[in-house]
């Protein structure tokens, strides 16, 4: 049985020395340090929350990304971080999804923090976020203008160490070291003693993997059986390397999330608990050890509205309205759209009396029933808006055949 998650508040904090760099004091002692965690199937997705009160979106979330990308780019180990896309996300929480943001809470000497979960019982990683205080220090990008503030590639870079597995590291040259200066970019370029952390977590491989083909043709419609809730998708799977596929939904075609990770050789999924009348934008990518594939084209569909009338009258199925010869073993089916439940009519009367209630499938199973014998039955449609009764249908049941004396 798998335990559960163990949360870790503040993995660690990026102390900002408040001196000039020549005055920050080097440590003496071990390098490199490992926590007792990693991720078990990399690459790891993470997403991004750009809004800042310092640069543009699109600065913020390159400067993110070049700080991830700067653990497997820099070094041979078998890992790597792949951005996901953006995220609305504003608070470290456990909930599956890697995110990383900006918060406007000042934490006074901290320029980030990064919160991590864990198995306790396998040690494996399940979830990390990287909270960027923006309240108190001001961010720059890129290798110029920064003055009394930070370059958020060297925060990321440093931060997201800490996301894959590494404690702070007593070089002081070192990217995982634990302080920096004014406007330092020496976190963005990892020191051999970062790249010697990394390896050691997880250790290069023989011949490199390569990511899975994109999956393509992916189709969405609205589930039969609940089109106002549901929508089905399919795709075709083009590689035979893939981990597993990703589903990503978007409101708007811009912004998407992932909505689920499914095994390797799937090719269709059912979305369901969404908003009726809504459109939704869906795209499909495989995964596996060694990244990530290209997406599948954009499928969209919008779910139907949800009904406010009646339902259908009822149309009598089986038997047919004045069936005869019927057999006396013969159950009812009948049809109506938009209905949740059924009162059943059924009797010899031409007004049939009340059988059977708050039926919620469209057929009822009925006893052996009298031969040569005309029965009437009708039912009436509910749904939370109303009811709606149907005609009253009969058949008749065929004669049993007598028996003939046999002559000598």
């Amino acid at each position: 049985m798998r335990s559960q998650p163990t949360a870790r508040r503040r993995f660690s904090r990026i102390v900002l020395f408040l001196l000039a760099p020549a005055m920050i004091s080097a440590l003496v002692g071990q390098a490199y340090s490992l926590k007792s965690v990693k991720w078990k199937n990399p690459p790891v997705p993470y997403y991004v929350n750009a809004s800042n009160a310092d640069v543009s979106e699109a600065e913020a979330e390159a400067a993110i990304r070049h700080g991830a990308d700067a653990w497997s780019v820099q070094s041979n180990a078998s890992f790597a971080f792949a951005y996901a896309g953006r995220t609305t996300g504003s608070a470290a929480q456990y909930n599956g999804r890697n995110e990383v943001f900006f918060s406007t809470e000042a934490n006074g000497a901290t320029l980030a923090t990064t919160y991590y979960w864990s198995s306790s019982a396998t040690g494996e990683l399940l979830d990390f976020d990287i909270k960027f205080y923006d309240g108190g220090f001001r961010f720059f990008t890129g290798t110029a203008g920064c003055s009394s503030g930070a370059y958020i590639e060297d925060v990321a870079t440093h931060e997201f160490g800490h996301g894959l597995g590494l404690n702070h590291s007593s070089i002081e040259d070192a990217t995982m070291y634990g302080t920096t200066g004014w406007c330092s970019q020496n976190w963005r370029t990892l020191h051999s003693d970062d790249i010697a952390g990394i390896e050691a977590l997880y250790p290069p491989g023989g011949a490199s993997p390569t990511p899975p083909a994109a999956p393509s043709n992916l189709a969405a419609a609205r589930n039969a059986a609940s089109p106002t809730s549901a929508v089905d998708l399919s795709w075709s799977d083009n590689s035979t390397n893939e981990d597993r596929f990703l589903i990503e939904r978007s409101l708007d075609g811009a912004v998407f999330v992932q909505v689920a990770s499914l095994p390797a050789g799937t090719r269709t999924y059912t979305d369901s608990g969404l908003v009726a009348a809504t459109t939704y934008v869906y795209r499909v990518r495989a995964a596996n050890a060694a990244g990530f594939s290209g997406y599948t084209n954009l499928a969209s569909v919008t779910t139907a509205a949800a009904s406010t009338a009646p339902p259908s009258a009822p149309t009598a199925v089986s038997p047919a309205n004045g069936a005869t010869g019927v057999s006396v073993e013969a159950d009812l089916a009948w049809s109506s759209s938009g209905a949740t439940s059924y009162d059943v009519y059924f009797g010899t009367s031409s007004s049939p009396p009340a059988y059977a209630t708050g039926l919620t499938s469209p057929s009822l199973p009925l006893p052996a029933l009298s031969a040569a014998t005309t029965y009437y039955w009708r039912v009436v449609a509910r749904n939370a808006f109303g009811s709606t009764p149907g005609s009253v249908w009969s058949f008749t049941t065929k004669a049993v055949r007598a028996k003939g004396k046999a002559r000598s």
